[in-house]
């Protein structure tokens, strides 16, 4: 396959996903649920707010993929936002980022089956995994720092 057919091949794949947006979402919220320490928050306004999260990743994760690029300062403020809320919840760290990497999972399970079994969707999946793995990375590494900051800021307020 040549680069251009690569590149429509990976286009036709995001638009696949991009259709299914919601129910990637959905799969993503079932996911963290694995996570038993999560699991525990079940009360309604907590949930709303983690599927809306999941709602957010999508859509970042369709920016990163069609324009093939990091996200950039604001962008990725939705995650600051929800860093801060968790902490201020007291939800512990290791169990959000463990929320996190299964939210990828789901994900990558997403692309996959969007990909299907020809030739130039397996290519396109691949290509497109590659794009999130850094994604992932920034994403996790912009939550922890926001968590532990609001963690300091919380715990700086309790010695005033």
């Amino acid at each position: 396959m040549t680069q251009s057919q690569n590149a429509r091949s990976t286009r036709a794949l995001i638009r696949r996903l991009e259709e299914r947006a919601e129910q990637i979402a959905v799969a993503m919220a079932m996911r963290a649920r694995e996570v038993p320490v999560y699991a525990a928050y079940d009360d309604d306004t907590f949930l709303e707010s983690a599927l809306q999260h999941c709602r957010d990743h999508v859509d970042a994760f369709l920016i990163v993929g069609r324009e093939a690029r990091q996200l950039l300062g604001p962008e990725l403020d939705f995650v600051r936002r929800q860093a801060i809320l968790r902490a201020r919840q007291g939800v512990p760290l290791e169990p959000l980022l463990h929320v996190y990497r299964m939210g990828h999972i789901a994900i990558h399970d997403a692309i996959v089956e969007a990909g299907g079994s020809s030739k130039a969707g397996m290519t396109a999946a691949i290509e497109l995994t590659k794009r999130t793995m850094a994604h992932i990375d920034l994403i996790t590494t912009t939550y922890t720092q926001s968590y532990l900051e609001a963690q300091h800021a919380m715990a700086m307020e309790a010695e005033s």
